[in-house]
């Protein structure tokens, strides 16, 4: 929708190259919610950053794929708690 905010990434994870996490700081978020595609990649990715900068990451696990199986349930091993 026009009121919708959109950030284009061209990396793994959208804390580097974007000012996301600016956004996130001044939306006062301290928790996010991750989904998408390439578990072992992208989202991955973006939770170590998220992580890293002090927000609480929750990956959503059925909200989230990736193309050898195998891929997608190591990257979720090495993210769970």
């Amino acid at each position: 929708l026009d009121h919708e905010l959109v950030i284009d990434k061209n990396s793994s994870s959208p804390f580097n190259g974007t000012g996301i996490d600016q956004l996130l700081r001044n939306m006062n978020l301290e928790t996010l919610v991750l989904t998408g595609m390439a578990t072992d990649m992208c989202v991955e990715t973006t939770a170590r950053d998220a992580g890293d900068r002090g927000y609480n990451v929750i990956v959503v696990e059925d909200a989230v794929a990736t193309f050898f199986e195998q891929h997608h349930n190591a990257a979720l091993s090495a993210m769970a708690d």
